[in-house]
């Protein structure tokens, strides 16, 4: 039972050993070469005869004992091993560096959101909120559209919505399922037949396809006189002509059909 006990108290001890040394960096310098702790500058100036070390942390200096720690800027140091030689340049020490600070630089506060700007700032994070919607790792930006298996979504206010069928109110396009929105979501032949200025090409589309419908049928009722017409330019006789006018009259049937579609 005696044995036991130990052999519990030993597993416990090495299981909860790599939680105690987690937070803390090791870190060997050598006299005048600085080295470069999370934004913070740390150097070595000399070791004492007595195993103390003389430190630079940026721009303060100061002086280090075997048992004690040194508190600066959000970080701790102690001495671990110190290697004194009779040459300064060869001496070196090994640092044992705990953060004390919740961070200290930005990327100590990256969370798992796409949709916020992590800063740190004198040593606490800030976690600001950025107009999009999270999709994985991703941050989608107001307005856009995404398919999600098989359905249409768009980012509005920080969420993610299914893209709206026609009738129901909206604000922007970008809701709709047809992409327009007038105050309720309209289909594409409600936008069309409600002209204005976003539909003239329609309706350019429409006078200019009549007009092929129109001179082809001339074409077919008076070819002489557009063979007249065009003698200058075009030789051809009548059947000649009329294939010319049922090919515009068949272009321009199409173009209206298009346009009204």
């Amino acid at each position: 039972m005696k044995y036991f006990r130990l052999f519990c108290l030993i597993s416990l001890f090495l299981l909860i050993l790599p939680l105690i040394n987690a937070d803390t960096t090791n870190m060997t310098l050598k006299v005048n070469q600085p080295r470069n702790f999370k934004g913070i500058s740390i150097t070595l100036l000399d070791l004492g005869i007595k195993g103390s070390a003389y430190l630079k942390v940026n721009d303060v200096e100061g002086k280090l004992s075997l048992q004690g720690k040194w508190e600066i800027n959000g970080i701790e140091i102690r001495l671990g091993e110190v290697f004194y030689t009779a040459e300064k340049e060869d001496r070196q020490v090994n640092l044992i560096i705990k953060q004390l600070a919740d961070c200290l630089i930005n990327e100590d506060c990256k969370d798992d959101n796409p949709c916020t700007n992590d800063v740190c700032n004198n040593g606490k994070c800030y976690h600001e909120m950025l107009s999009g919607c999270v999709l994985e790792d991703k941050c989608l930006s107001t307005g856009e559209v995404v398919l999600i298996k098989n359905l249409t979504y768009f980012c509005k206010d920080n969420r993610l919505e299914t893209q709206k069928p026609i009738k129901i109110k909206c604000s922007n396009n970008y809701e709709c399922e047809s992409n327009y929105c007038d105050k309720v979501c309209k289909s594409k032949k409600e936008i069309k037949s409600l002209g204005g200025e976003e539909m003239a090409p329609m309706w350019i589309l429409i006078v200019f396809s009549s007009l092929f419908l129109i001179d082809g049928i001339l074409y077919i009722i008076f070819p002489n006189a557009k063979r007249k017409f065009l003698y200058k330019f075009i030789k051809g006789n009548n059947i000649f002509f009329r294939i010319i006018g049922s090919i515009a009259i068949v272009i321009g049937l199409l173009l209206i059909i298009w346009a009204l579609t």
